[in-house]
């Protein structure tokens, strides 16, 4: 089952709106429970894009399953990672790979290949699984728990030195930035904290 739903009128500059598809629908008792939403941009306000239905607030109380790409700058001296706001843990913010959840009937290369499509308009090359990790980290006093498929390749284009950014799901816009691959000089942590190891490893040419 499908149902379409026309939102008009929205502006350019504003989070994405426009068709609706909703599908496996729950209709007893009158409630509807969408499971997956596709928002298509009007072409005058740039490109179109898919998105998934996102909770607000994220409902944390399940582990999720994720994928997320060390994206290593050609010299290997930093990679790119997404900057977010503070939290009561991280009072100065926190760093974080790029990538997103994996959604149902989805392969976590192909996760990669969604997220930084619809994230940062570019591409991946090189595209590698590297490992399989556990991710437990408490934001706002709240505990997260993920599985996330850790991957590495090439970003093209590679986000610019200053200024770039980051469009995810619901609109919201957050900086990119090129993170030492040391980790010397940075002040925020990275998650998920176990890529730590292999950011430094990817940086000497492996895999």
């Amino acid at each position: 089952m499908g149902v379409e739903v026309d939102h008009a009128g929205h502006r350019c500059g504003e989070p994405d709106q426009g068709l609706l598809l909703a599908e496996d629908l729950d209709l007893a008792g009158g409630a509807v429970q969408v499971d997956r939403v596709v928002l298509v941009a009007d072409p005058q306000c740039g490109r179109a894009r898919s998105a998934r239905l996102r909770d607000v607030p994220v409902d944390r109380s399940a582990i999720r399953v994720k994928a997320m790409l060390i994206a290593p700058n050609g010299g290997r001296t930093a990679h790119a990672v997404s900057v977010h706001a503070p939290t009561l843990e991280n009072p100065r913010g926190f760093h974080r790979l790029i990538g997103g959840s994996v959604e149902l009937g989805e392969r976590h290369l192909d996760t990669i290949r969604r997220e930084i499509t619809e994230e940062l308009g570019a591409a991946v090359r090189d595209l590698v699984l590297l490992d399989t990790v556990e991710n437990i980290v408490t934001i706002d006093g709240v505990i997260g728990h993920e599985i996330v498929f850790l991957c590495t390749g090439q970003l093209e284009p590679q986000p610019p030195a200053a200024g770039a950014t980051l469009t995810e799901i619901d609109g919201s816009v957050v900086p990119v930035v090129w993170r030492s691959i040391s980790g010397e000089g940075e002040t925020v942590p990275l998650y998920p904290s176990a890529a730590e190891w292999w950011v430094t490893h990817v940086a000497t040419g492996l895999p």
